[in-house]
């Protein structure tokens, strides 16, 4: 059985052992770090009339699971290893200000390093809040956060102070200009002593001149320059005539 193989077996019968229910830390008390990056694929649609956008993305999570640590001297040296996503315990981070379910385009796997680290990037198509859709330049933003840990329990945080614009496929209807991200803890009636952490990235777009108005400016410019032009001749005319 190679290294690799021994290794998964190992991880998935500590994990059987110890179960996916609770989060994956040395005590209840431990704040449990999930490190997200928004990566920007595709804005596909602003509607101003529903005050929505339609958008695609990757979310980059890291977290720390002390049940995935292996010492790599006991397993031929293998550093990193990718597991199934339905194996193992994974944050609840949902998209807050969605107007529609967000889809998960396909099923991601986890990569694990030997100190526990997991990574996990799986790409979704959201459908969220934006208000004042009909301007030329706006800011439709993206919330994300745990749907259940309060910030006791999880502590949703980004290392990157704007999304990862790598993979993003240019929209011919928008530019976008920047994403940059903020954290805030907010409260519910609920639960008064309670605080939840929001990761919000303000994604501000700028829409692009589209043929028609093209068309409109240019019209209205010709009327202008027309009218000028006339006011000019007659100018001249009047001049002669005295």
């Amino acid at each position: 059985m190679s290294s690799e193989k021994r290794l998964t077996k190992y991880l998935k019968e500590n994990y059987e052992r110890m179960g996916i229910n609770g989060r994956p830390t040395y005590n209840h008390t431990t704040v449990l770090d999930v490190d997200l990056t928004l990566g920007i694929v595709r804005i596909h649609n602003i509607d101003a009339e529903q005050q929505k956008m339609s958008s695609q993305g990757i979310l980059f999570m890291k977290w720390t699971d002390i049940l995935l640590k292996w010492e790599p001297s006991d397993f031929g040296n293998v550093e990193s290893l990718v597991l199934p996503s339905d194996a193992v315990w994974m944050p609840d981070i949902v998209l807050l200000n969605l107007l529609e379910p967000s889809t998960l385009m396909f099923e991601a796997r986890i990569t694990v390093k030997s100190n526990g680290e997991v990574s996990y990037s799986p790409q979704y198509h959201f459908t969220s809040l934006c208000e004042n859709a009909e301007k030329k330049e706006l800011t439709c933003p993206l919330k994300f956060g745990s749907w259940v840990h309060s910030s006791k329990q999880i502590n949703v945080m980004s290392s990157n102070v704007r999304a990862d614009a790598s993979f993003y496929k240019s929209s011919t209807s928008y530019e976008l200009m920047t994403t940059n991200s903020e954290t805030e803890k907010r409260t519910f009636k609920c639960c008064p002593d309670e605080e939840w952490t929001d990761l919000t990235y303000q994604v501000k777009l700028k829409r692009r001149p589209r043929p028609e108005d093209e068309e409109k400016d240019n019209a209205a410019m010709g009327l202008h320059t027309g009218s000028a032009i006339y006011i000019i001749s007659l100018g001249v005319l009047m001049t002669v005539l005295h």
